[in-house]
């Protein structure tokens, strides 16, 4: 039974190379796309988690205008 899905899959990827090819194409540039955008959200999420009451803290940001 197994062997019977082999052969199908094998005769698929022989007669459709192009679609073989688009296919492997987006799931390697998708991949490393998703995993970038998980470890960059993990990084915002983690940011001082070492505290004790790491709930009330806050992240201020101060943007400074100079007329240089």
């Amino acid at each position: 039974m197994f062997q019977n899905y082999l052969k199908i899959a094998w005769r698929n990827v022989i007669g459709n190379k192009v679609f073989l090819f688009i296919n492997v194409l987006v799931l390697s540039l998708g991949m490393p796309c998703c995993i970038f955008i998980f470890l960059g959200e993990k990084n915002d999420k983690a940011v001082d988690n070492f505290h004790k009451n790491s709930a009330n803290l806050y992240t201020v940001y101060q943007t400074n205008i100079s007329n240089a």
